[in-house]
């Protein structure tokens, strides 16, 4: 979690002030936030979502 924070807290001033191109920010941006393991992150929140919808019925 801290390194995807520590690429968000890189990337994140540069997102939202339209200051650079948007094109090639974003893939290196999409690219570290992988490589700091976004998508296993991202695939446990989905489980337990997942997980937490199926009690709810």
């Amino acid at each position: 979690m801290a390194s995807i924070a520590n690429v968000e807290k890189e990337f994140g001033a540069s997102l939202r002030s339209g200051a650079v191109d948007p094109e090639k920010i974003i893939a290196k941006w999409k690219e570290k936030r992988k490589s700091a393991g976004f998508d296993k992150v991202k695939a446990e929140v989905e489980k337990q979502l997942a997980a937490w919808a199926e009690t709810q019925k």
